[in-house]
C-alpha cells in the first residue's frame, strides 16, 4: 500500500509542523 504508507509519512511530517496544536489529540484518533 504505497498510498497509505505516503500518507503516514505526510501526517507524521504535519504532526511535526503543528505538534503544538495535535498535542492534545491522540494519533488513532486523528486516523480513524
Amino acid at each position: 500500500m504505497k498510498l497509505l504508507e505516503a500518507l503516514e509519512i505526510a501526517f507524521e511530517i504535519k504532526a511535526q509542523e503543528c505538534r503544538h496544536e495535535t498535542v492534545g489529540i491522540p494519533r488513532e484518533a486523528t486516523v480513524s
